[in-house]
């Protein structure tokens, strides 16, 4: 009979050694700090132990479940949640959703990003809102190197990447932005500028501190301006290449300073050889925000640019979410787009190598 129970510091050396098994290219799970960085220390975490189950079968280690709690912001008011993160059972006999279980008995509202075939599954027969596809936003830095490097034959893309790069290019200064090491923990930096805008995870200078700069082995870039406005960025260098990438993590600049915003990260691009930029984000308003400043949406071309580099990975791949908040069980429909949930959310922006 399988038992499940809260992960120990006794368990972590079996624990990692199933998770070199469950995650072989990701590595940096097995790391303690990193561990110890995602299921211990998150500012909204109220407990002493691990938010990390393991489901136990003869004393082995056979699945488990792990999840960071979180507060967000719908329709004003706040309520507590949870993202869940690495959710496997090795059995077939329901023990996976017993480890789901458990977690339900502890948060009503239920965040999921970058699922599984067999969690939408899951997720389609509960009755959970899902959005299979995570809208991305890119923008092209260099469209000769980019074309090159993605293999673009067709013209319409061509002229999409040269358009974008002009537009992109074209800031003669930047003025009102800074880059900041730390976030002032005195300040919520919030959306209330974003006039479509229902839910998103509470981003206070507390939490974006612990999720972008005490985070293990990563290496976020961060501005802020005016109005509470911030992003968060990272350049990644394309394994095997002399070309890299920015991804967009964070962003909540409105429409007055976003122009400034994208061209100080640009900029920063262009001096370690960035090709593109891109930005995952369910929020409606990007739209407004970055078609005016050369970025476009990845539905409106016909090639697809891919979202892995490290190595470069040809494979279209897609992120989907769900979002499970009461009444559970039931038929319920939630507009995305008016969520903002970014690549910053949850785990998906990890490096793995």
């Amino acid at each position: 009979m399988s038992e499940i129970e809260r992960c120990s510091l006794e368990d972590i050396p079996a624990l990692f050694e199933l998770f070199g098994e469950v995650y072989k290219h990701n590595p940096r799970l097995q790391e303690i700090d990193y561990f110890n960085w995602q299921f211990l220390e998150n500012p909204y975490h109220q407990e002493d132990e691990y938010s990390f189950w393991i489901e136990r079968h003869n004393s082995q280690i056979t699945g488990f479940l792990g999840y960071s709690p979180l507060e967000f912001v719908y329709r004003g008011n706040i309520s507590m949640g949870c993202w869940t993160y690495n959710w496997y059972s090795s059995h077939s006999n329901g023990a996976g959703l017993k480890l789901m279980y458990k977690l339900w008995e502890q948060f009503d509202n239920r965040f999921y990003i970058g699922l599984s075939e067999a969690s939408v599954n899951v997720y389609n027969y509960l009755r959970v809102p899902l959005l299979k596809k995570m809208p991305r936003w890119i923008g092209i830095i260099d469209s000769k190197k980019a074309v090159s490097l993605f293999d673009i034959g067709k013209k319409d893309t061509k002229e999409k990447f040269l358009s974008s790069e002009n537009t992109i290019n074209r800031s003669n200064g930047i003025t009102d932005i800074s880059p900041v090491s730390i976030f002032d923990t005195s300040i919520e930096y919030s959306f209330d500028n974003w006039s479509n805008l229902e839910g998103y995870v509470r981003r206070t200078g507390e939490f974006l501190n612990w999720r972008y700069f005490k985070i293990p082995g990563h290496n976020y870039k961060a501005i802020i301006g005016g109005d509470n406005s911030f992003a968060v960025y990272r350049i990644e260098k394309i394994m095997g290449r002399e070309e890299s990438v920015i991804k967009i993590i964070d962003w909540n600049f409105n429409a007055d300073l976003a122009e400034n915003a994208l061209a100080y990260i640009a900029g920063e691009g262009l001096d370690s050889g960035a090709v593109l930029i891109d930005f995952f984000c369910t929020a409606s308003d990007v739209e407004t925000l970055f078609s005016p400043l050369g970025l476009f949406s990845e539905e409106s071309i016909a090639e697809r640019i891919p979202h892995l580099f490290r190595p470069l990975n040809n494979f279209f791949d897609r992120i989907s979410l769900a979002i499970d908040l009461p009444p559970h069980m039931k038929s319920r429909n939630i507009d995305f787009s008016k969520w903002y949930i970014s690549r910053g959310d949850g785990d998906i922006d990890r490096i793995k190598l």
